[in-house]
């Protein structure tokens, strides 16, 4: 009988071993996962309808050039149509009916190849384009005349400053009251202070969307600004205000100076010229046989009043040869100007 109670103590041993090794191994087996998906869409689009986006019952299109104006012309007014929607993630789900967003302007940021922002500073802050260092200027021959076709910073990256300042933003189809109200104000928190002020951060208006209203549509007119040299307050045909006011441009003689040697160097260096020339210059293939003829540095001088190559003319001033050396005509001036609008959303509100 001993034994018999024996070996059942051992069996029951054996069995509560066994589902404490069971239970020690399940207990790790716990799969937790979230699949998240973005809740809005914010998209330039172009609309054909005659009231341009008015009907938010009428579809409008993707437009393909974003939110770039591309080139303008001073004291013009150019229109972008921008939608903000509920995504159909937003329609899957049944716990949230309705967004309370912000509307931002921030700086265009600096990114790398893979299109990621670039921290130069190590700050840990994105830097703006605007605050890039190269503000030279590079001549663009298109056509390959050897005459510069347009103008363009080296950096391409390079802003001069904000769209912002020109843009005026209105909501379509009358919904002003819902798409553009002057609460809910987004400010930074302590901790943020030093990036708002960095990435020139600035609120512009909140709104509300929902499944049953689940878009708004603004209209971002801008007003492309006239150089400062070119703008006579007295004479200008606009009110000189917020969104109309000129700017500073770069100026230079586009026509000239491509294709020629603007190193100031007289002769060959190394074997090589700098691939720049006008007829009567050095070839590469002269320097490279050891020719080294010399350089007659003509018609070298960016518009800088600075004699840059050494030739005794300064910006190689009209009348200082024949034919003049600079046509003005080509004096070209431009600006660039940038920003992001974001939209931020700050609550979501449960389905009633």
């Amino acid at each position: 009988m001993r034994k018999k109670i024996l070996l059942g103590v051992i069996a029951l041993t054996v069995v509560v071993a066994g589902l404490a090794a069971l239970s020690a191994f399940t207990a790790q087996v716990v799969n937790i996962q979230a699949h998240a998906e973005k809740d809005i869409a914010l998209e330039p689009i172009i609309c054909t309808d005659p009231d341009f986006g008015g009907n938010y019952n009428k579809a409008c299109y993707v437009d393909p050039a974003g939110g770039n104006y591309g080139v303008t012309l001073p004291q013009e007014f150019y229109d972008k149509e921008i939608e903000l929607t509920l995504s159909n993630s937003f329609f899957d789900q049944d716990r949230f009916f309705d967004i309370i967003f912000a509307a931002l302007w921030e700086c265009k940021q600096v990114v790398d190849a893979n299109g990621d922002p670039v921290d130069a500073d190590n700050d840990g802050i994105p830097d703006c384009r605007v605050d890039l260092p190269d503000d030279t200027i590079c001549k663009i021959d298109l056509d390959n005349d050897g005459r510069a076709d347009t103008l363009q910073h080296c950096d391409a990256q390079k802003l001069d400053g904000s769209i912002r300042d020109h843009i005026s933003i209105t909501t379509k189809g009358g919904e002003t009251a819902r798409c553009q109200q002057d609460k809910f104000e987004l400010t930074p928190r302590a901790s943020q202070v030093e990036a708002w002020a960095d990435k020139d951060i600035v609120w512009q208006f909140s709104g509300v969307i929902n499944k049953g209203a689940p878009k708004c549509r603004y209209e971002l007119k801008f007003f492309s600004p006239p150089c400062v040299t070119g703008f006579n307050k007295f004479t200008d045909p606009h009110p000189l205000t917020d969104e109309k006011k000129p700017v500073d441009c770069h100026k230079n003689d586009k026509m000239r100076h491509v294709g020629f040697n603007d190193d100031g160097d007289a002769i060959c260096v190394g074997g090589t010229e700098d691939g720049m020339h006008i007829p009567s210059e050095v070839s590469d293939a002269e320097c490279a046989s050891g020719g080294g003829a010399a350089d007659p540095l003509v018609d070298e001088d960016p518009i800088d009043g600075i004699d840059n190559d050494g030739d005794g003319l300064i910006d190689e001033d009209p009348g200082a040869e024949d034919p003049p050396l600079v046509n003005p005509q080509d004096i070209d001036e431009f600006v660039d100007l940038g920003d992001d609008f974001k939209i931020q959303v700050i609550e979501h509100s449960l389905t009633p």
